[in-house]
């Protein structure tokens, strides 16, 4: 609960502050495990287009271990992939 709270404190406090397409915000994944939003090398998105073909995404975060994961969805099915920062895929699962 606290760290709910603190979460929304921080996330109204950035919401004033201009978008400089950093790493800044953070959203949990199924396995509990904090991802920050961001901007993936383009080995990465060059991985995820020869994957999934030009698919949108959502959302894309850069894990604690140095993973990209991509949050999209694919014939109207919740997706998360995750990218080494080379673009090897590590896993892909429905979310």
């Amino acid at each position: 609960m606290i760290l709910s709270i603190a979460v929304t404190v921080v996330s109204c406090t950035k919401q004033g502050l201009p978008n400089d397409n950093s790493a800044s915000s953070s959203s949990t994944s199924q396995s509990g495990v904090e991802d920050k939003v961001a901007t993936p090398p383009a080995a990465v998105t060059a991985a995820f287009v020869a994957k999934f073909g030009n698919v949108a995404v959502r959302q894309w975060g850069l894990r604690n271990d140095g993973t990209y994961r991509a949050h999209f969805t694919n014939n109207g099915i919740a997706w998360e992939a995750t990218f080494t920062a080379a673009g090897a895929l590590v896993k892909s699962e429905a979310a």
